[in-house]
């Protein structure tokens, strides 16, 4: 059973793909799905109703406040036989204003750009929904390994807000930027040292576009100079 944490006044979207749904003959093609235990009480209950063959449904639930909650699928009271896939949880919030592309690596590793530069050697992947580079050489700068996404408008003068989150499998800092995407490289959000732990949070930084309009920018997290792994989730510029 997976858990998620949310916040106060976030609507949660379960998007549910039900790739394939069979049943047996003595089966009534009908099938109860709950979210529910929020805190131990139920906060929403939906039915769904479907015969053989695929199916995509979404479930969307406004979470009065912040807890942490559990996604079930109730499946009693009927027999057959069913099959479920590509359960991915979102909220608007990542993607309203959000000018990063597939922020929560519902969509793997799409939009998404994975660098190395010698003598550093990493892999990057999916895994559990989350970013995880994973380091075997850390190289010798920090820029030796690199994730991002280009691309993106950031406008003269106009302020921004960058949050992620992200953790290590051991204490260590990486550097997050937001900057011209090509020679000289240009750093617009000045430099951002992040200290990571071993327990995912949220980090956030700010910065007000002090160079001329950039159209096609890029975000990135310069992770190289350690042979730590990092992992990354839920990436929002607004």
């Amino acid at each position: 059973m997976n858990t998620l944490t949310t916040k106060s006044g976030f609507v949660v979207c379960f998007l549910i793909a039900l790739l394939f749904c069979t049943a047996c003959s003595n089966a009534q093609g009908r099938q109860q799905v709950w979210a529910d235990e929020f805190n131990e009480t139920a906060i929403d209950r939906t039915t769904w109703s479907f015969d053989s063959g695929p199916a995509n449904d979404n479930i969307t639930i406004n979470v009065p406040s912040e807890a942490t909650a559990s996604f079930n699928v109730d499946m009693g009271g009927h027999t057959g036989r069913y099959y479920f896939d590509d359960f991915a949880l979102t909220t608007p919030e990542l993607t309203k204003l959000n000018q990063i592309e597939n922020p929560d690596f519902s969509n793997v590793d799409s939009a998404w750009t994975f660098t190395t530069l010698w003598p550093a050697q990493a892999t990057a992947a999916v895994e559990n929904g989350e970013y995880a580079v994973s380091i075997s050489h850390g190289g010798t700068n920090v820029w030796d390994i690199n994730a991002g996404q280009a691309g993106l408008l950031i406008e003269n003068g106009k302020r921004y807000i960058v949050s992620f989150d992200a953790y290590a499998a051991a204490p260590r800092q990486i550097s997050a930027l937001v900057g011209k995407n090509a020679a000289p490289w240009t750093i617009y959000s000045g430099s951002q040292v992040i200290s990571l732990t071993t327990t995912k949070k949220t980090y956030t930084y700010s910065f007000t576009m002090n160079y001329e309009t950039d159209s096609q920018a890029r975000l990135g997290f310069d992770i190289g100079g350690s042979s730590i792994d990092v992992v990354f989730d839920n990436i929002m510029l607004q």
